[in-house]
């Protein structure tokens, strides 16, 4: 985060912000409790695997003041062939209002372009309400 006043309110600032995740799934195949059993006949042996995916994202944000940012999200998650997953990647960008210079209200405007190769592109459009608790200092 960069502030040009500091701590200071007011000013431009620009903030960057990357996150890469891994999540590790542990599956069972199987009949669900509550499921129909299947017919008479053999019945499969469970098999049992653990897999693991990963996802990295970034986000670069402008503020204009204490009221305006604008902002780029772009993201990626790794897909799992043998769970049906395929790799998904999205791009975001953003504009926030705050309410006031506390920034403890917030509305937010954002397009989403998700792609995969198993669904194409899609298209969204997101506008949000937040609101925060505690001090600007804290932000």
């Amino acid at each position: 985060l960069w502030r040009e006043n500091g701590y200071a309110m007011g000013g431009n600032s620009i903030r960057w912000r990357t996150e890469m995740m891994i999540r590790g799934i542990d599956a069972v195949s199987g009949h669900l409790p509550g499921e129909p059993e299947e017919e008479e006949g053999e019945e499969e042996a469970p098999v049992a695997g653990s897999f693991n995916d990963f996802g990295i994202n970034t986000m670069l944000v402008f503020g204009f003041n204490d009221r305006i940012e604008t902002g780029l999200r772009t993201e990626w998650v790794s897909g799992l062939d043998e769970l049906g997953l395929d790799n998904r990647w999205r791009l975001s960008p953003m504009i926030t209002w705050y309410a006031n210079p506390q920034r403890t209200l917030q509305t937010r405007l954002q397009y989403n372009c998700d792609f995969s190769n198993d669904f194409g592109n899609e298209h969204s459009i997101w506008f949000q309400v937040g609101t925060n608790w505690g001090g600007a200092e804290v932000r």
